[in-house]
């Protein structure tokens, strides 16, 4: 209990130097209240429910792709319904806000399937493995933004480019967990042997999904992506229209990155800093990207708040 609550402090403390950055990005950048609510109201109510859709959407696909991994967990697969795989990823996402996402959706996983009797050595392991497949789609989307904006690649070779990185990355994981398992066990007889032995054996076992359950699950990932660059374009196009599109989504993979990034818990600050950067090489003035991007900050953390008492609506009632 101790250690939680510590991890629990740090991500408080390290959610505070996030709000103490967009505060200062705030301060120097001069914005003001009258301004950041004038571009809030750009975003109507028709506006706003579809983001609270596209929220839910999101968290729903993270779900499925975990119940599909841990449905087809070679020699062990567990059987989750869907509702209760999307009210666990809900709840994990939103403690994600003030705790390092990565870690503690696993660990909310873990603790809400206890009651389907899923080891939470298991749940941890495909929610960690669920992961992977953000990595790949990640890289395959950098990819496409380099190519295009570095080698002035055209978009639709690039795409194809990117989708063939996407492929092979896939084909790999397969080999890539075989050699962590190699890895880990090797540590595993030298150092803490209790955490690593487990670790191995999963690693192991994933390695032996079937290549189709792979597809589809890297699938999945491609739409979640574009769920995700919807979200936030869609508030940006609505505040400031006259913003090419194109170059807002050429440079989300960087955003997405430091979201990512284990060290603010989602990125607060970072991520507006970031946006800023992005939005005055697209020729806004300082003061407008700054506003713009704590707007989207708001409206992008409110519609997913929004959403989760509807996805935790569905948790199923029986026990198992």
């Amino acid at each position: 209990m101790i250690g939680h609550g510590q991890s629990f402090l740090h991500g408080v403390a390290l959610t505070g130097l996030g709000l103490v950055i967009l505060g200062l990005l705030a301060w120097i950048s001069g914005v003001d209240w009258a301004t950041m609510r004038a571009l809030a109201l750009r975003i109507s109510l028709a506006d706003f429910a579809l983001l609270v859709l596209f929220q839910a959407g999101i968290v729903w696909l993270a779900a499925r792709k975990w119940v599909l991994i841990l449905r087809h967990l070679p020699g062990n697969g567990s059987a989750l319904p869907q509702g209760d795989a999307v009210a666990a990823t809900a709840i994990g996402t939103l403690a994600g806000q003030v705790l390092p996402i990565q870690i503690v959706t696993p660990l909310v996983r873990a603790w809400a399937v206890r009651r389907h009797n899923i080891p939470a050595s298991r749940a941890i392991g495909t929610s960690l493995f669920e992961q992977v497949f953000e990595v790949v789609v990640l890289a395959a989307m950098a990819a496409l933004s380099v190519l295009i904006l570095s080698l002035n690649v055209a978009a639709a070779v690039a795409a194809g480019a990117a989708l063939a990185l996407a492929v092979l990355i896939s084909i790999l994981i397969r080999p890539g967990l075989r050699l962590a398992a190699l890895i880990l066990s090797w540590i595993g007889r030298h150092l803490l042997q209790r955490i690593m032995a487990p670790m191995a054996e999963a690693f192991s076992r994933a390695a032996e999904y079937p290549p189709q359950i792979i597809g589809i699950v890297t699938g999945l990932s491609f739409v979640r992506y574009f769920l995700l660059l919807g979200v936030s374009l869609l508030v940006i196009w609505r505040m400031s229209p006259e913003t090419a599109l194109i170059s807002l989504a050429l440079a989300y993979p960087l955003i997405l990155l430091v979201v990512s990034l284990p060290f603010i818990p989602a990125g607060l600050g970072l991520v507006e800093v970031t946006w800023v950067g992005v939005l005055t090489t697209a020729g806004l003035p300082v003061a407008e990207a700054a506003a713009i991007a704590i707007v989207t900050r708001i409206m992008v953390s409110g519609s997913f708040v929004a959403a989760v008492p509807f996805l935790i609506a569905f948790r199923s009632r029986t026990q198992s």
